[in-house]
């Protein structure tokens, strides 16, 4: 494990990867502009 956190988010429609001490996260599935019914990665 690399401690990485992974997130969900709904509102979005993302899951997100945060590395330990990240100042940001990387989009790993879903949509990169987070509109509802667009998920061209999952």
């Amino acid at each position: 494990m690399d401690g990485s956190v992974y997130i969900a988010c709904a509102n979005n429609n993302r899951i997100q990867k945060w590395q330990t001490n990240a100042t940001f996260g990387i989009t790993i599935a879903g949509n990169l502009n987070g509109i509802a019914g667009q998920t061209p990665y999952l």
